[in-house]
């Protein structure tokens, strides 16, 4: 429902800064009004230039990510220095941060880390960690494993996830405190229960270990599953690696592939060895060298759902790739259903014993129901094309079968190689492989599914 901020304006129009904050804050969150950086930007900015601290940091926020704003890390730096300086420990947080990354200003470790340890010592939970980070990997001062866990174990206990698994981490490495399982239990279920997937993944091993807990495959894979459904690489590897050797779950080369593949699109090395064995092996799929060598490497290097476009444009540019998309979508796509609803339309007649001049109507009419059926939903057309490839198997089944029981040998072949009338070697070469290849049309379509599968 909207809010009637009309009050709100006209005492932000008299210089009353919280007014302005607020109003601004209502402008950028989009809480009763419609979103309007801009709007945010412009309150923000009379805020700040009255000399509020919060506002100052807020619309240096604005100007790091561009918004009401030309995007701007040198107006930001500004902003998080003036109001660090009235020690916000947001502002003293994102200092550090344009320190450490060198946004608006030179990179300088020592200075982020005087930032975030003023930071900390506010209490910002965001600081605590990227300076425990920092104790850690002697960045900006010496290393030292007790500091970084003691300030890990304060982000971790107000509530900051990533603070959460690197405690755990320490604990159970003996980095900078004595090896505790159970205190390394409590933190990562902690960091899981609240959705974050590598905390998931580090939970889901102690339950198969039995680390600090009784073992309980059950629940390692439902928290491994839970970490892998969220795109960790490492959690979907190794749910490949279960559905593959039947480890604790029923064997499932559909699923063991279907992980795999997510992580091989992570460029997960791993994993195109295993699915890379599982192709060569068989297990699951067609045995396939070629294609296993060919798309796989491909989808592997770009997993993207273009398919042949993003080959084309990675291999020859913009331009290229351009060009086929449209002649795939105008001329191919269009061509191909052309020519196999022609195609059905001639056998229709024969079939039906009708006039060869019904081919086209019956051609056109295919055409329109498998339009139909397609646009009643995803289940629905995935379920007639079901049906359909099974009448076709069937019906190549019937003919070996048949062909095998009642066929009888004769001699009524051709003694000479038959010879079509005008056109060259290489013309008629090329008419001769179109139906040939044309078998193999629809093999890249694996790799424009492979971004596209989420379950």
């Amino acid at each position: 429902m909207p809010l009637d901020i009309s009050q709100l304006i006209s005492e932000a129009g008299t210089g009353d800064h919280d007014a302005q904050l607020q109003l601004a804050d209502l402008y950028e969150s989009g809480f009763g009004v419609p979103v309007d950086f801009g709007q945010a930007a412009y309150w923000y900015r009379k805020a700040a230039e009255a000399g509020s601290g919060k506002a100052q940091n807020l619309l240096g926020k604005l100007f790091t990510k561009g918004r009401g704003v030309p995007q701007d890390y040198t107006q930001a730096f500004h902003w998080f220095s003036l109001s660090a300086k009235q020690n916000e420990d947001a502002a003293q947080a994102n200092l550090a941060w344009c320190f450490k990354r060198g946004l608006g200003i030179e990179k300088d470790y020592s200075k982020a880390f005087q930032w975030y340890l003023k930071a900390s010592k506010n209490g910002h939970a965001g600081a605590r960690y990227n300076l425990a980070y920092m104790y850690a990997h002697g960045h900006g001062t010496s290393r030292n494993y007790e500091e970084a866990f003691q300030w890990y174990a304060r982000a971790a206990r107000q509530g900051h996830v990533k603070a959460q698994l690197n405690a755990g981490l320490m604990c159970v490495n003996s980095q900078g405190t004595e090896q505790n399982f159970e205190q390394a239990y409590e933190w990562y279920k902690e960091a899981a229960t609240h959705g974050y997937d590598k905390a998931q993944y580090n939970l889901s091993l102690m339950y198969a270990g039995g680390h600090a807990v009784e073992q309980d495959e059950e629940k390692a894979f439902e928290w491994l599953r839970k970490s892998a459904k969220q795109g960790y690489v490492k959690a979907q590897f190794n749910l490949g690696l279960l559905y593959l050797h039947s480890l604790g779950v029923e064997q499932d080369y559909a699923k063991a592939i279907q992980w795999f593949h997510k992580a091989a699109d992570q460029n997960y090395a791993k994993a195109n060895y295993q699915l890379g064995k599982i192709y060569l092996e068989g297990l699951g799929v067609p045995l396939d060298n070629a294609k296993a060598a060919s798309f796989h490497q491909l989808a592997t290097r770009f997993p993207k759902a273009g398919g042949e476009y993003v080959f084309l444009r990675e291999a020859y540019g913009e331009f290229v790739a351009f060009f086929f998309g449209w002649a795939y979508t105008v001329f191919i796509i269009g061509g191909g259903a052309a020519t196999i609803a022609a195609a059905f339309g001639e056998f229709a007649c024969d079939l039906f014993a009708v006039s060869i001049k019904w081919s086209g109507p019956l051609a056109a009419s295919a055409i329109v129901l498998v339009i139909v059926v397609n646009s009643l939903g995803l289940r629905t057309g995935a379920g007639a094309q079901n049906v359909i490839t099974c009448i076709k198997i069937l019906a190549l089944l019937c003919v070996a079968v048949l062909g095998l029981t009642f066929g009888a040998a004769t001699d009524a072949l051709p003694t000479e190689p038959a010879h079509a009338a005008g056109g060259s070697a290489i013309g008629l070469f090329i008419g001769a492989m179109l139906p040939i290849l044309w078998t193999y049309n629809g093999t890249t379509d694996a790799v424009k599914m492979a971004e596209e599968i989420k379950e």
